[in-house]
């Protein structure tokens, strides 16, 4: 399928928000065109400065080597991989996991 969407693509027709985060279960609550899923990630929680929320302010998130880093700035994500990975899971694309 259409593995690479346009970024401005997804942030035109999506309403993203990223919060919940759980340092303990290490898990990001993505709400998005008002379905929540919520995405497994290894994430450096010093960079979260103490806090349950993610805000739209430039956080760094270090991810599992492979997929190198994922950075959330004011809302826009620049991470293909995650955007792909959004996109599969919504779509109902990718079960399981």
């Amino acid at each position: 399928p259409n593995r690479h969407l346009p970024h401005l693509l997804l942030m035109r027709n999506s309403a993203i928000s990223f919060d919940n985060f759980s340092s303990r279960t290490q898990y990001i609550s993505v709400t998005m065109n008002s379905q929540r899923e919520q995405f497994s990630t290894r994430v450096s929680s010093s960079i979260l400065h103490q806090t349950n929320r993610i805000n739209a302010t430039e956080k760094i998130l270090t991810a599992v080597p492979r997929y190198k880093t994922l950075i959330l700035r004011s809302l826009t994500i620049k991470s293909e991989w995650l955007i792909d990975l959004l996109m599969a899971r919504l779509s109902g694309i990718v079960q399981g996991n």
